[in-house]
């Protein structure tokens, strides 16, 4: 399923259209645009602080354009945990 997730915003906090929060997480398809985060992640965070939780992210098949992170890292995707982009 191809979902678009288009001019979201975490104004004070990271991870624009997506925070992820130890878990895991397959994204198969879609779009990510314009979409705006204070801290990391413009289009998506995968945070995985907490000992002996995995937080483990997959992108396959998707579209990223003009995602912003304003002032740490990741304009389109910021990740703690595993990370695999086919």
């Amino acid at each position: 399923m191809n979902t678009d997730f288009t001019n979201n915003e975490a104004s004070t906090s990271s991870g624009g259209a997506l925070y992820i929060d130890r878990g895991t997480v397959a994204i198969d398809g879609g779009v990510f645009q314009l979409n705006v985060a204070a801290l990391s992640g413009g289009a998506i965070y995968n945070n995985y602080e907490a000992p002996g939780h995995e937080g483990d992210l997959t992108v396959d098949g998707t579209a990223f354009f003009l995602n912003n992170a304003n002032s740490v890292n990741g304009g389109a995707i910021s990740s703690s945990g595993d990370l695999v982009i086919d």
